[in-house]
């Protein structure tokens, strides 16, 4: 019998296949942790033949950078709604506190 679902999702976080995927998206590292997680849990919510068929014919990571795409860029992703949105809003109130201590000299 081959190998379950579980234990191809393990194989690829212990070598470091999803986060050497998500660094290549995510420049920040915290982030690129956070995104890391959510893969993994995405990736233990899948169906186990899914996962198992994509292992076999070799197509695993792909499907894994797909997930990643989606949920890096897009602006609905449960992933941009509870890391990305946050750390967004923060930078952009920095810069308006940066903006507004700003002296103009005219």
């Amino acid at each position: 019998m081959g190998a379950s679902h579980y234990s191809i999702i393990e194989l690829m976080v212990r070598t470091g296949i999803i986060r050497q995927e998500c660094a290549r998206q995510c420049h920040n590292e915290t982030l690129c942790l956070d995104l890391e997680q959510e893969i993994t849990v995405i990736l233990l919510g899948s169906k186990p033949e899914l996962i198992i068929e994509l292992n076999r014919k070799g197509e695993l990571i792909y499907y894994i950078k797909k997930i990643i795409k989606n949920q890096y860029y897009s602006g609905t992703s449960p992933f941009f709604k509870m890391y990305k949105k946050e750390t967004a809003l923060l930078y952009s109130a920095k810069k308006t506190e940066e903006n507004d201590n700003e002296t103009f000299c005219y």
